[in-house]
């Protein structure tokens, strides 16, 4: 059994779950305490069952709850060195903070954990090949462009938890000073639905039975919007599809 519940994807905050019998991981969280909490007691888990921390990157709607939920629940934390000094988190490689390098995998519980580099205007972000039970879930949810590592990296993916930011008629015609919108459409800033459907179109195998649309805008996107794109990639195809929710989980996926 290898369970995935979204908390919460966006700009408002991100924290996902992926657990099996023997293991809970949390990736990021960008949530207050309390509502990190709130969230977990709705998809009926508890927050002093996580197992292990992952961290994607520093940008603060995946960071923010991080320094008071390690203080209240001090387990393993696996982070980049440059997220951990700007975290000031300690140690590396021993202990609870264990640091992790692009391209070379780790294991944390049952699961196999492989980091890749994404473009994005932060220190250093990775994606994640997980792997557990033999299934492989894809991730890759803060990017502004997808190079053919990215797509290596997804393919064959049961589950692929992919980008989809932005439609960019709304990003053109937002209230957004006109800086921010080149830096969200950037090489460097997030994938537009466009984008994500591109990136579907060449991931998309027939191992792949879920897909999650990731840190969808709430000022520049829609679900509708979404869907719409990612369902023109699918077709006819039985595949379970979740746009995912701020503050606010998303329906769970089960293998």
């Amino acid at each position: 059994m290898v369970k995935i519940d979204v908390l919460s994807s966006g700009s408002s905050g991100n924290a996902i779950l992926i657990k099996t019998k023997k293991s809970l991981v949390l990736i990021d969280n960008g949530l207050s305490y309390k509502k990190f909490k709130e969230l977990i007691s709705m998809v009926n888990l508890e927050v002093g069952k996580i197992n292990y921390l992952l961290i994607t990157h520093e940008h603060d709607d995946h960071i923010k709850g991080v320094p008071l939920f390690l203080k209240n629940n001090p387990i393993p934390t696996f982070v980049s060195r440059n997220v951990a000094e700007y975290l000031k988190l300690k140690n590396g490689s021993i202990g609870l903070i264990n640091f992790v390098e692009a391209e070379k995998s780790f294991d944390m519980g049952d699961f196999e954990f492989t980091p890749f580099a994404l473009p994005h205007d932060a220190s250093e972000t990775f994606g994640y090949v997980i792997k557990s039970e033999g299934i492989k879930i894809g991730y890759a949810a803060d990017l502004g462009t997808a190079g053919e590592n990215t797509v290596s990296k997804l393919k064959g993916s049961n589950c692929l938890m992919v980008e989809f930011n932005h439609d960019l008629d709304m990003l053109k015609n937002s209230f957004y000073p006109e800086p921010i919108k080149l830096r969200i459409a950037g090489k460097l800033g997030h994938l537009s639905n466009e984008q994500g459907k591109k990136l579907l179109s060449k991931c998309l195998s027939p191992e792949t039975q879920a897909i999650y649309l990731m840190h969808l805008s709430k000022e520049t996107n829609t679900k509708e919007f979404a869907l719409l794109s990612a369902f023109e990639m699918i077709f006819d195809r039985k595949i379970f599809v979740e746009a995912t929710n701020h503050i606010y989980p998303s329906k769970p996926f089960i293998f």
